[in-house]
Protein backbone atom coordinates (compact mmCIF):
# COMPACT_ATOMS: atom_id res chain seq x y z
CA UNK A 1 0.00 0.00 0.00
CA UNK A 2 3.07 2.40 0.52
CA UNK A 3 3.78 2.19 -3.11
CA UNK A 4 0.29 3.40 -4.09
CA UNK A 5 0.74 6.89 -4.62
CA UNK A 6 -2.90 8.44 -3.76
CA UNK A 7 -3.16 12.37 -4.36
CA UNK A 8 -6.47 13.99 -3.68
CA UNK A 9 -7.44 18.08 -3.85
CA UNK A 10 -8.18 19.28 -0.62
CA UNK A 11 -11.13 21.02 0.30
CA UNK A 12 -12.62 20.33 -3.01
CA UNK A 13 -16.07 19.80 -0.64
CA UNK A 14 -15.39 23.24 1.65
CA UNK A 15 -17.61 25.68 1.29
CA UNK A 16 -17.13 27.95 -1.43
CA UNK A 17 -14.21 30.48 -0.67
CA UNK A 18 -14.90 33.85 -0.08
CA UNK A 19 -15.06 36.44 3.16
CA UNK A 20 -14.00 35.50 6.34
CA UNK A 21 -17.53 34.77 8.41
CA UNK A 22 -17.23 35.16 12.57
CA UNK A 23 -16.18 32.36 13.62
CA UNK A 24 -17.00 30.02 16.83
CA UNK A 25 -14.74 28.22 18.89
CA UNK A 26 -12.94 31.30 20.47
CA UNK A 27 -11.46 29.95 23.71
CA UNK A 28 -9.72 30.55 26.60
CA UNK A 29 -9.51 33.94 26.54
CA UNK A 30 -7.81 36.63 28.86
CA UNK A 31 -8.58 40.37 29.71
CA UNK A 32 -6.15 43.94 30.80
CA UNK A 33 -8.63 46.88 30.64
CA UNK A 34 -10.35 46.58 26.94
CA UNK A 35 -7.43 44.41 25.50
CA UNK A 36 -8.26 40.34 25.42
CA UNK A 37 -6.60 37.39 23.92
CA UNK A 38 -7.69 34.14 23.61
CA UNK A 39 -6.81 31.06 21.29
CA UNK A 40 -8.27 30.67 17.56
CA UNK A 41 -6.86 27.99 15.26
CA UNK A 42 -4.43 26.95 17.21
CA UNK A 43 -2.72 30.33 17.55
CA UNK A 44 -3.58 33.62 19.93
CA UNK A 45 -5.33 36.36 18.86
CA UNK A 46 -5.39 39.95 20.57
CA UNK A 47 -8.37 41.62 20.39
CA UNK A 48 -10.86 44.27 22.26
CA UNK A 49 -14.24 44.49 23.85
CA UNK A 50 -15.05 47.29 21.66
CA UNK A 51 -18.06 46.74 19.53
CA UNK A 52 -16.44 45.97 15.66
CA UNK A 53 -12.94 45.33 16.75
CA UNK A 54 -10.60 43.53 14.50
CA UNK A 55 -8.60 40.85 16.44
CA UNK A 56 -4.63 40.27 14.89
CA UNK A 57 -2.90 37.00 14.89
CA UNK A 58 -0.38 36.86 17.87
CA UNK A 59 1.28 33.64 17.17
CA UNK A 60 1.87 32.06 14.22
CA UNK A 61 3.76 28.72 14.63
CA UNK A 62 2.59 25.22 12.81
CA UNK A 63 2.81 23.70 16.41
CA UNK A 64 -0.88 24.77 18.80
CA UNK A 65 -0.58 27.51 21.51
CA UNK A 66 -2.88 27.82 24.49
CA UNK A 67 -3.98 29.37 27.41
CA UNK A 68 -2.81 32.98 27.04
CA UNK A 69 -2.32 34.97 30.18
CA UNK A 70 -1.67 38.43 30.00
CA UNK A 71 0.55 40.56 32.11
CA UNK A 72 -0.16 42.34 35.39
CA UNK A 73 0.92 45.28 33.43
CA UNK A 74 -0.60 44.76 30.53
CA UNK A 75 2.34 44.09 28.31
CA UNK A 76 3.45 40.67 27.90
CA UNK A 77 1.58 37.35 26.90
CA UNK A 78 2.67 34.33 28.68
CA UNK A 79 1.01 30.86 26.89
CA UNK A 80 1.64 26.97 26.33
CA UNK A 81 3.43 26.34 23.05
CA UNK A 82 4.25 23.32 21.33
CA UNK A 83 7.52 25.32 19.52
CA UNK A 84 10.32 23.50 20.11
CA UNK A 85 9.78 19.99 20.88
CA UNK A 86 7.24 19.67 24.20
CA UNK A 87 4.63 21.91 25.36
CA UNK A 88 6.71 24.73 27.67
CA UNK A 89 6.02 27.91 28.55
CA UNK A 90 6.94 31.21 26.94
CA UNK A 91 5.94 35.19 26.43
CA UNK A 92 5.63 37.27 23.93
CA UNK A 93 4.96 41.28 23.99
CA UNK A 94 1.37 41.84 23.50
CA UNK A 95 2.61 44.04 20.62
CA UNK A 96 4.39 41.20 18.81
CA UNK A 97 7.49 39.88 18.33
CA UNK A 98 9.87 36.31 18.65
CA UNK A 99 8.15 34.21 21.77
CA UNK A 100 10.80 34.17 24.67
CA UNK A 101 11.34 30.29 25.77
CA UNK A 102 11.35 30.04 29.62
CA UNK A 103 10.60 26.31 30.45
CA UNK A 104 12.54 23.59 29.31
CA UNK A 105 10.79 20.39 30.68
CA UNK A 106 10.38 17.29 28.54
CA UNK A 107 6.87 17.42 30.48
CA UNK A 108 4.23 19.12 28.89
CA UNK A 109 3.06 22.02 31.25
CA UNK A 110 0.23 24.25 31.69
CA UNK A 111 0.23 28.23 31.87
CA UNK A 112 -1.79 29.17 34.64
CA UNK A 113 -1.24 33.15 34.85
CA UNK A 114 0.49 36.02 36.97
CA UNK A 115 1.38 36.08 40.82
CA UNK A 116 1.06 40.22 41.24
CA UNK A 117 4.66 40.57 41.35
CA UNK A 118 4.83 39.78 37.36
CA UNK A 119 6.29 35.91 37.87
CA UNK A 120 4.69 33.34 35.48
CA UNK A 121 2.76 30.69 37.37
CA UNK A 122 2.27 27.40 35.53
CA UNK A 123 1.42 23.30 36.24
CA UNK A 124 4.07 20.97 35.66
CA UNK A 125 4.82 17.43 36.84
CA UNK A 126 8.67 18.14 36.83
CA UNK A 127 9.46 17.45 40.12
CA UNK A 128 6.23 16.45 41.61
CA UNK A 129 6.03 13.53 44.03
CA UNK A 130 3.80 11.56 41.80
CA UNK A 131 5.76 10.16 39.00
CA UNK A 132 4.00 12.79 36.56
CA UNK A 133 0.69 11.57 36.95
CA UNK A 134 -0.07 15.30 38.16
CA UNK A 135 1.24 18.74 37.87
CA UNK A 136 2.37 20.84 41.01
CA UNK A 137 2.71 24.61 41.15
CA UNK A 138 5.74 26.80 39.98
CA UNK A 139 7.14 29.95 39.45
CA UNK A 140 9.35 31.85 36.94
CA UNK A 141 10.76 35.11 36.08
CA UNK A 142 9.40 35.96 32.45
CA UNK A 143 13.36 37.47 32.03
CA UNK A 144 14.45 34.12 32.59
CA UNK A 145 16.20 32.08 34.88
CA UNK A 146 15.45 28.39 37.05
CA UNK A 147 11.65 27.95 37.62
CA UNK A 148 10.73 28.49 41.85
CA UNK A 149 9.35 25.30 43.13
CA UNK A 150 6.44 25.88 45.29
CA UNK A 151 4.54 23.94 48.37
CA UNK A 152 1.70 22.84 45.98
CA UNK A 153 1.83 19.67 44.39
CA UNK A 154 -1.76 18.93 42.84
CA UNK A 155 -2.91 22.59 40.44
CA UNK A 156 -5.03 22.50 37.25
CA UNK A 157 -5.99 26.24 37.72
CA UNK A 158 -5.84 29.10 39.47
CA UNK A 159 -5.57 33.02 41.07
CA UNK A 160 -3.52 34.85 43.81
CA UNK A 161 -4.93 36.89 45.76
CA UNK A 162 -3.71 40.88 45.60
CA UNK A 163 -1.23 40.51 48.60
CA UNK A 164 0.75 37.53 46.81
CA UNK A 165 0.60 35.07 49.73
CA UNK A 166 -2.66 33.25 49.34
CA UNK A 167 -3.88 31.55 46.26
CA UNK A 168 -7.40 30.20 44.97
CA UNK A 169 -7.27 27.11 43.17
CA UNK A 170 -8.49 23.66 41.60
CA UNK A 171 -6.21 20.81 42.45
CA UNK A 172 -7.10 18.78 39.06
CA UNK A 173 -7.97 19.22 35.54
CA UNK A 174 -11.23 17.29 35.60
CA UNK A 175 -13.07 20.17 33.54
CA UNK A 176 -11.45 18.54 30.67
CA UNK A 177 -13.22 15.12 31.71
CA UNK A 178 -16.67 16.42 30.17
CA UNK A 179 -18.01 14.45 32.32
CA UNK A 180 -21.56 15.78 33.51
CA UNK A 181 -22.22 14.63 37.40
CA UNK A 182 -18.96 13.14 37.91
CA UNK A 183 -18.10 12.86 41.74
CA UNK A 184 -15.31 10.76 42.12
CA UNK A 185 -11.75 11.70 43.62
CA UNK A 186 -11.07 14.35 41.10
CA UNK A 187 -14.27 16.13 41.70
CA UNK A 188 -13.84 20.00 41.07
CA UNK A 189 -13.16 21.96 44.64
CA UNK A 190 -12.07 25.93 45.02
CA UNK A 191 -8.68 25.34 47.56
CA UNK A 192 -7.32 27.70 49.08
CA UNK A 193 -3.04 27.95 50.22
CA UNK A 194 -1.57 30.63 52.22
CA UNK A 195 2.12 30.26 51.92
CA UNK A 196 3.04 32.09 54.84
CA UNK A 197 1.27 30.42 56.93
CA UNK A 198 1.57 27.06 55.28
CA UNK A 199 -2.24 26.44 56.08
CA UNK A 200 -4.97 24.70 53.14
CA UNK A 201 -8.64 25.08 53.42
CA UNK A 202 -11.41 24.80 50.43
CA UNK A 203 -14.64 26.80 50.04
CA UNK A 204 -17.91 24.33 51.72
CA UNK A 205 -19.29 21.86 48.76
CA UNK A 206 -21.47 19.16 48.11
CA UNK A 207 -22.18 17.10 45.44
CA UNK A 208 -20.90 19.37 43.14
CA UNK A 209 -18.39 20.29 41.03
CA UNK A 210 -16.58 24.02 40.96
CA UNK A 211 -13.75 25.21 38.76
CA UNK A 212 -11.05 28.28 37.69
CA UNK A 213 -11.45 30.31 40.14
CA UNK A 214 -10.67 33.86 40.40
CA UNK A 215 -9.57 36.56 42.51
CA UNK A 216 -10.97 40.08 42.45
CA UNK A 217 -10.40 42.19 46.03
CA UNK A 218 -11.64 39.76 48.72
CA UNK A 219 -14.21 37.82 46.58
CA UNK A 220 -13.71 34.38 44.91
CA UNK A 221 -15.52 34.26 41.37
CA UNK A 222 -15.70 30.47 40.07
CA UNK A 223 -17.76 28.29 38.18
CA UNK A 224 -19.59 25.12 39.41
CA UNK A 225 -22.78 23.38 38.60
CA UNK A 226 -24.55 23.46 41.73
CA UNK A 227 -27.89 24.35 39.85
CA UNK A 228 -28.91 24.80 36.37
CA UNK A 229 -27.16 21.72 34.77
CA UNK A 230 -24.62 23.77 33.73
CA UNK A 231 -21.82 25.29 34.86
CA UNK A 232 -22.39 28.75 35.92
CA UNK A 233 -20.30 31.33 37.68
CA UNK A 234 -20.65 32.25 41.52
CA UNK A 235 -18.98 34.63 43.65
CA UNK A 236 -18.01 33.69 47.22
CA UNK A 237 -17.37 36.63 49.85
CA UNK A 238 -16.50 35.98 53.60
CA UNK A 239 -18.35 32.93 52.65
CA UNK A 240 -21.25 33.69 51.44
CA UNK A 241 -22.04 32.35 47.75
CA UNK A 242 -24.01 34.29 45.18
CA UNK A 243 -25.16 32.55 41.88
CA UNK A 244 -24.00 35.37 39.29
CA UNK A 245 -25.53 33.57 36.13
CA UNK A 246 -28.34 31.18 35.18
CA UNK A 247 -27.49 29.87 31.67
CA UNK A 248 -29.22 26.38 31.08
CA UNK A 249 -27.82 25.70 27.68
CA UNK A 250 -24.04 26.07 27.66
CA UNK A 251 -20.88 25.60 30.24
CA UNK A 252 -18.84 28.55 31.40
CA UNK A 253 -15.35 27.68 30.68
CA UNK A 254 -12.04 29.36 31.34
CA UNK A 255 -12.76 32.58 33.53
CA UNK A 256 -10.45 34.97 33.74
CA UNK A 257 -9.82 38.69 35.31
CA UNK A 258 -7.80 41.83 35.64
CA UNK A 259 -9.04 41.90 38.83
CA UNK A 260 -11.90 44.42 37.47
CA UNK A 261 -13.97 42.43 34.86
CA UNK A 262 -13.97 39.00 33.99
CA UNK A 263 -14.21 36.95 30.80
CA UNK A 264 -15.12 33.75 29.39
CA UNK A 265 -15.73 31.02 27.06
CA UNK A 266 -19.58 29.92 26.14
CA UNK A 267 -20.50 28.23 23.27
CA UNK A 268 -17.63 29.38 21.25
CA UNK A 269 -18.19 32.37 22.27
CA UNK A 270 -16.39 35.23 24.39
CA UNK A 271 -18.34 36.84 27.31
CA UNK A 272 -17.47 39.97 28.88
CA UNK A 273 -18.87 39.70 32.93
CA UNK A 274 -18.98 43.37 34.70
CA UNK A 275 -19.24 42.68 38.40
CA UNK A 276 -20.34 46.28 39.22
CA UNK A 277 -23.89 44.94 37.67
CA UNK A 278 -23.53 41.75 37.34
CA UNK A 279 -24.02 42.02 33.06
CA UNK A 280 -23.03 39.77 30.06
CA UNK A 281 -21.94 41.17 27.36
CA UNK A 282 -21.08 38.72 23.99
CA UNK A 283 -17.92 39.84 22.27
CA UNK A 284 -17.77 38.91 18.62
CA UNK A 285 -13.81 40.47 17.45
CA UNK A 286 -13.45 40.15 13.51
CA UNK A 287 -10.79 37.49 12.89
CA UNK A 288 -9.42 38.34 8.76
CA UNK A 289 -7.30 35.79 7.31
CA UNK A 290 -6.07 34.26 4.50
CA UNK A 291 -7.68 31.69 5.07
CA UNK A 292 -4.72 29.21 3.93
CA UNK A 293 -6.23 26.08 5.74
CA UNK A 294 -9.47 25.76 3.12
CA UNK A 295 -7.51 26.56 0.16
CA UNK A 296 -7.15 24.14 -2.52
CA UNK A 297 -3.89 21.89 -2.57
CA UNK A 298 -2.75 18.48 -3.81
CA UNK A 299 -1.98 16.58 -0.90
CA UNK A 300 -0.25 13.13 -0.85
CA UNK A 301 -2.54 10.98 1.24
CA UNK A 302 -0.93 7.76 1.70
CA UNK A 303 -0.03 8.78 5.61
CA UNK A 304 -3.61 9.03 6.17
CA UNK A 305 -5.06 5.64 4.59
CA UNK A 306 -7.10 4.40 7.72
CA UNK A 307 -9.31 1.57 5.97
CA UNK A 308 -9.56 0.45 2.69
CA UNK A 309 -11.78 -2.19 0.59
CA UNK A 310 -11.04 -3.98 -2.62
CA UNK A 311 -13.73 -4.49 -5.42
CA UNK A 312 -14.35 -8.04 -6.54
CA UNK A 313 -13.08 -8.11 -9.47
CA UNK A 314 -9.83 -7.29 -8.17
CA UNK A 315 -9.68 -3.93 -10.51
CA UNK A 316 -11.15 -0.72 -7.89
CA UNK A 317 -10.05 0.08 -4.37
CA UNK A 318 -11.87 2.05 -1.90
CA UNK A 319 -10.12 3.88 0.72
CA UNK A 320 -10.66 5.98 3.64
CA UNK A 321 -8.20 9.02 4.40
CA UNK A 322 -8.89 12.36 6.51
CA UNK A 323 -12.13 11.18 7.41
CA UNK A 324 -13.42 10.86 3.44
CA UNK A 325 -13.70 8.42 0.98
Amino acid sequence: MTSLAIVALAASMSAKQGATVQPKLLRQPDIYGSTIVFTYAGDIWVGSTESGSVARRLTTHPGPESRPQISPDGKMVAFAGVIDGTQNIYVVSINGGEPKRLTYSSMSEQCLGWTPDGKVMYATAEGTPYGGRQQGLKIVDPKGGVPMPTSIDEIAAGSFFEDGNRIAYTRFASFNFNWRRYRGGSQGKVSIYDFSTNTYSELPSGREQSYHPQVLGNSIYYISDKANGTLNLYKNTNGKDTQLTKNTKADIKWPNTDGKTLIYERDGELVHFNPANNSETILAPSILSDNLAVRPAMKNLVPYISNFSLSPSGNRIVLEARGEL
